[in-house]
């Protein structure tokens, strides 16, 4: 993957902590950081991530990210992307899956997968179930889930990068 770029929308609090990660394992790509306290909407995101679009073999991440993408964009990156989802989809997809998993007593998870344009639905990277331990509170899961995600992005991304994890159709 020569001239292409990284493309991370994602909060600070996760782009501080997986952007170690991708440098260590994408050295010839240019790493592009986008957060929302930098953007004021979507629109303007996807404006930047434009500018910066080199080739097809950029890759899109979005860790944590507020705002849909748009088709324009995802037809731009196809299986080059990766969105961070705190449960072990296709369970619980949308906001707050974690609360939930703690109103129904049921097993967590954290889950990577390709963006598509209906959300929670692509491809899945990989994921990994967390058991959580009840009781517990919505902010406790959502640290936990957040640890957990982070730490199998970490793990995963010279696999996904380099194109030695393919990903897997979702079963439902």
């Amino acid at each position: 993957m020569s001239k292409s770029k990284i493309i991370i929308c994602g909060i600070p609090e996760i782009v501080e902590l997986i952007t170690p990660t991708i440098r260590n394992h994408s050295d010839k790509q240019q790493i592009i950081i986008i957060t929302p306290e930098e953007v004021k909407n979507q629109t303007e995101c996807e404006r930047l991530i434009f500018e910066n679009l080199e080739n097809e073999d950029s890759f899109l991440i979005s860790a944590y990210w507020p705002w849909k993408f748009s088709n324009q964009v995802l037809k731009e990156f196809k299986t080059n992307s990766l969105n961070f989802h705190p449960s072990p989809l296709p369970k619980d997809r949308g906001w707050y899956p974690h609360v939930h998993q703690i109103r129904k007593n049921t097993m967590a998870g954290v889950t990577l997968h390709v963006l598509e344009s209906e959300l929670d639905v692509g491809p899945i990277w990989i994921q990994k179930d967390i058991k959580l331990s009840f009781p517990i509170t919505a902010g406790e899961a959502h640290t936990i889930l957040k640890k957990e995600i982070v730490s199998l992005f970490n793990k995963n991304w010279s696999l996904i990068i380099e194109k030695k994890l393919t990903p897997k159709k979702q079963l439902s």
